[in-house]
């Protein structure tokens, strides 16, 4: 019963450990049928790289966005043409100004001397669709409402948790989306629920310890059947990384290595081992490495909590897979 994606139990597990991590994984795999998700278009792989560049990158003109995926003008209007027929993305009116972000070090390659129509941007129809975002987070959960873009365009609510079961989650999570649905709007195609925690297959909850679930709980599957509302759930520190690479700071910023020729740990296993390492994990201050520096004390207990959620997290998602006695079972 052994699955690349399932490490558990600990490799020092005893018997009983492994008996309930055993059922645990059966349980996994009889309770694995795909949940229907619903997808916006099927297109070829540079159509919905020409809608994803629209949403990021957007308002913005077609002369860069062909440039961006190194795609002939005429392939681009193509493209486009069969966008804006299948209501992805839209014309802004005439003479409407790029105001996207494009993305880090690109320059527009001058093509005024070409003749053609004047250059109009495009944009995603941001109110075509919306979905439900649920958080998670230590002793309460929060929903909204948002459009494509993530722009809240409905209410918003958040509640403290009183029974941290998963039933009880699952019920207050189903009550909440209810509550922020606009009446005048699309109904949601989705909702997108984090937590603090590892996610497998965007549905089972295996580690959750804001919650004290001591078992796996198929929580995409659970409120999908309670709200009829197509699920998928995540964890919360890649939703934040996500939304800041599509929809904020992080727009058009490479992810890129540097060496360090600094003595601290971070420098040594980042340039010498090559181990994606994150630094300035300590509490807020100011003045780093100088005689003014100072630290925020109220910060540090948060921080080291932080830090050690990420080990305990890393250390579930890239241990090896155990190998367990079938006679244990």
């Amino acid at each position: 019963c052994m699955n690349p994606r399932f490490s558990f139990p600990p490799p020092r597990a005893s018997k009983n450990e492994v008996r309930k991590w055993a059922y645990i994984y059966i349980l996994m795999e009889t309770n694995s049928d795909s949940l229907e998700f619903p997808h916006w278009f099927s297109k070829s792989a540079a159509t919905h790289g020409v809608a994803r560049g629209t949403m990021q990158y957007g308002p913005i003109a077609r002369t860069p966005l062909a440039q961006i995926f190194n795609l002939s003008q005429g392939a681009l209007s193509r493209i486009t043409s069969d966008l804006i027929y299948d209501g992805v993305i839209e014309e802004m009116p005439a003479g409407s100004a790029q105001t996207g972000t494009l993305p880090e070090r690109f320059t527009v390659h001058d093509a005024s001397g070409r003749r053609g129509r004047p250059q109009t941007a495009l944009r995603i129809r941001e109110d075509s669709h919306t979905f439900i975002g649920v958080n998670i987070h230590d002793g309460a959960i929060t929903a909204s409402e948002v459009n494509a873009m993530c722009r809240p365009i409905g209410g918003e609510t958040t509640e403290s948790i009183t029974d941290r079961s998963p039933g009880a989650i699952v019920a207050q999570i189903a009550r909440m989306v209810r509550a922020v649905v606009s009446p005048g709007a699309p109904a949601p195609t989705a909702i997108g629920l984090s937590l603090g925690g590892h996610v497998d297959d965007d549905r089972f909850v295996t580690f959750a310890p804001f919650l004290y679930w001591d078992s796996v709980v198929d929580l995409g599957a659970l409120v999908q059947q309670a709200t009829g509302i197509p699920t998928r759930v995540f964890n919360d520190l890649d939703s934040i990384l996500l939304y800041e690479c599509w929809f904020g700071d992080a727009i058009g910023v490479p992810l890129h290595s540097e060496r360090s020729r600094g003595t601290a740990e971070s420098g040594y296993t980042a340039s010498v081992l090559g181990v994606p390492t994150v630094c300035s994990m300590g509490p807020e201050g100011s003045g780093l490495h100088s005689p003014e520096e100072y630290m925020i004390p109220s910060t540090l207990v948060p921080r080291c909590k932080i830090a050690a959620l990420a080990a305990l997290q890393a250390a579930e998602m890239f241990a090896p897979a155990p190998r367990v006695n079938p006679d244990l079972l």
